[in-house]
């Protein structure tokens, strides 16, 4: 359904709060078809008209009012309304531009939502207030978990399981009086998963040294206040075992570890539930907050016809959920934790979300229909599995998958393709394609379209050059992914895996089929084009046809300040001779694809290697445009013998 027929299902639900009357007929018409989006004006013009004006437009004036003289906003020539439909009542919302002169800025307010101030079914179809409570640890929140986990499995067909899972090799057994290690269970039980933020300051781990005593008691006072919070949860929703990574995974055991990491995305994917510390940024934080601030809300009263007193309305000041990002967000590891989980509920700083894999939910009721769910794509895999076919699920693993998981951080950089893997695999399954580093066989030419913020070679090298993974910081892919055309081919590959297991490639080269032409590299600070993101260019020997729209190398090539060894290694060492700004660096630029229409070429800048000539390493990725847009890019391409190329 689109936007504005979801807001128009709305309007169907809301009656004239007064006289009853269908308002559908007056604001169908008007909303926004783009965005489903009523503008406030109206609701002031009809104000002037007696004959138009209802309680439920006094109700958004006196809304708009009181925040003004409660909050400082300034915001009702650009605010809008938006009307949000729940199952048999309609959630009534302001969608905020603040003025710039207002004391609250629309950064840290997105919506205000308006509530019917009792808990009965009112015939005005608005959503009844409901209080967020200031304690995490309270009654009313976790009786809102329950109330979610309970539908979803009464309700959610899809996230239901065959049965009980295997229990992990170890868990903690909750039902006693205190918690105690048990392992290689041949049970089938329910059970939680936690993930957490560890940080840097040492807490409670199982090792050889401790391993007996953990299975016969682990008191609650030695360990950090993230796990006693997690039993808590767990025992207060009924659940008697309870994973944690660093107690069910021997930790100065190389064989242990190595064994168990294997298995994490299965541990995920198999618990009934996974509770996630989102706010807590180390073990020791706690992530159950007695008194966590909260949304700000106000109170209007409106006069009804033929009521004795004036019926009193709730409104809620909605912070935009996409800013709500906390510790845990920012780490590499919980991405894959996140994707795999079935259920998952969320401990963040301002409340409690949950995300299944039918329903995403949230204590303020705003979460469904905020902006960012409708954009938002880090939910399950089976959620994404069973809404892509083959081949946009390669589009998404590289515009989801390796654009978000880039944005992460890890501690050891080492562990960039581990912290991955159980979502490799589950891709391989529904591929059916050779994982390559990062990469996909059946797509190895757009996979390879990949670029960087910023160049950020990494060294050591610990990956191919061809990959992303030998790079730091935030990789994406700068091409449509729809409309493309391929001008090179995929001939083979020779990908060396470590011990860790065959989705953990080290090293290894592709040997590609397509045009190689000679070109020159420039860096320029006189010629940079702010647009064009950077002060590099290339121009390729005997054709002026093609120009550099945009050069993004990996690694910055030296500079009388910055004499990296890795720039040596990509054969940039000669640019330490002489002037540098300005002189021409010979390299290649090997032809990967192209649009017709938006006449743009891509091609891989290519070095040679210094330890496998006369085979290449990746340098960058260029974008090229055609001088004219009415010449062809198949004739100029042509121009060109193909070959192959062999990329370490």
């Amino acid at each position: 359904m689109d936007v504005a027929s979801n807001s128009i299902q709305a309007i169907k639900l809301i009656k004239c709060i007064t006289c009853g009357r269908d308002v559908s007929d007056s604001w169908a018409n008007i909303i926004s078809p783009r965005t489903g989006e009523l503008p406030v004006g109206y609701v002031r013009e009809w104000q002037k008209n007696s004959e138009l004006v209802c309680t439920l437009c006094k109700l958004i004036a006196s809304v708009i009012d009181d925040a003004n003289l409660q909050f400082g906003f300034a915001w009702e020539k650009s605010a809008s309304l938006r009307l949000l439909p729940r199952k048999q009542h309609t959630l009534l919302g302001l969608k905020l531009e603040s003025d710039p002169h207002a004391r609250v800025k629309v950064g840290d307010i997105d919506s205000i939502f308006i509530y019917h101030g009792t808990r009965r079914s009112v015939s005005s179809g608005l959503c009844s207030h409901k209080k967020i409570p200031r304690n995490t640890n309270s009654v009313a929140c976790f009786g809102t978990i329950r109330q979610w986990l309970n539908d979803c499995k009464e309700n959610h067909h899809c996230c239901r399981t065959p049965g009980e899972a295997q229990l992990p090799t170890r868990v903690l057994y909750l039902g006693g009086r205190t918690p105690r290690l048990v392992e290689h269970q041949t049970v089938k039980a329910e059970y939680v998963a936690i993930t957490h933020c560890w940080g840097k300051e040492p807490f409670l781990q199982t090792k050889t040294s401790n391993l007996q005593s953990h299975k016969e008691r682990i008191l609650l006072r030695a360990m950090p206040k993230n796990f006693r919070d997690a039993v808590y949860v767990s025992k207060s929703l009924g659940y008697k075992y309870l994973w944690i990574d660093s107690l069910c995974i021997i930790q100065d055991d190389e064989q242990d570890w190595d064994q168990e990491s294997k298995l994490m995305g299965d541990i995920y994917n198999r618990a009934d539930l996974v509770i996630a510390a989102t706010c807590a940024s180390a073990a020791q934080d706690g992530f159950l907050a007695k008194n966590r601030p909260t949304y700000r809300e106000s109170k209007v009263s409106v006069a009804l016809q033929d009521a004795d007193r004036p019926t009193t309305f709730y409104y809620r000041l909605a912070s935009p959920h996409r800013n709500q990002q906390g510790p845990l967000d920012k780490r590499a590891w919980a991405f894959q934790e996140r994707l795999l989980a079935r259920r998952y509920v969320s401990f963040r700083l301002h409340e409690v979300t949950w995300y299944c894999q039918t329903s995403m939910h949230c204590e303020c009721d705003s979460a469904e229909v905020a902006d960012d769910h409708r954009k938002f794509r880090e939910r399950s895999l089976d959620f994404l599995f069973s809404r892509n076919s083959q081949r946009d699920l390669h589009i998404r693993w590289r515009q989801d998958i390796v654009s978000f998981y880039t944005q992460r951080a890890l501690t050891r950089s080492s562990d960039k393709l581990i912290a991955l893997s159980a979502v490799a695999s589950a891709f391989q399954v529904k591929l059916g394609s050779k994982y390559l580093v990062g990469l996909w066989e059946h797509e190895l030419i757009l996979d390879l379209l990949w670029t960087t913020k910023r160049p950020s070679r990494r060294e050591p090298y610990e990956a191919p050059t061809w990959s992303w993974v030998a790079c730091e910081g935030w990789v994406y892919y700068p091409i449509s992914n729809y409309n493309i055309i391929q001008a090179a081919a995929f001939v083979s590959s020779n990908v060396s895996s470590t011990t860790s297991g065959p989705l953990i490639p080290q090293s290894g080269y592709i040997v590609l089929f397509g045009k190689l032409v000679q070109a020159t590299l420039t860096h320029d600070l006189s010629k940079v084009v702010p647009s064009h993101g950077g002060p590099f260019a290339i121009e390729i020997f005997g054709t002026g046809e093609l120009f550099s729209f945009a050069v993004n190398p990996d690694i910055f090539p030296p500079t009388p300040n910055c004499r990296s060894s890795c720039s040596k290694d990509l054969g940039f060492s000669e640019w330490h001779q002489g002037e540098l700004e300005g002189q021409p660096y010979p390299v290649w630029v090997f032809f990967m694809a192209y649009y017709r229409e938006h006449v743009y070429v891509y091609g891989l800048i290519l070095t040679r290697s210094r330890e496998h000539d006369p085979s290449y390493q990746r340098a960058g990725l260029v974008i090229f445009c055609l001088s004219d847009q009415n010449d062809d890019i198949e004739r100029i391409l042509d121009r060109w013998d193909n070959q192959q190329v062999t990329i370490f």
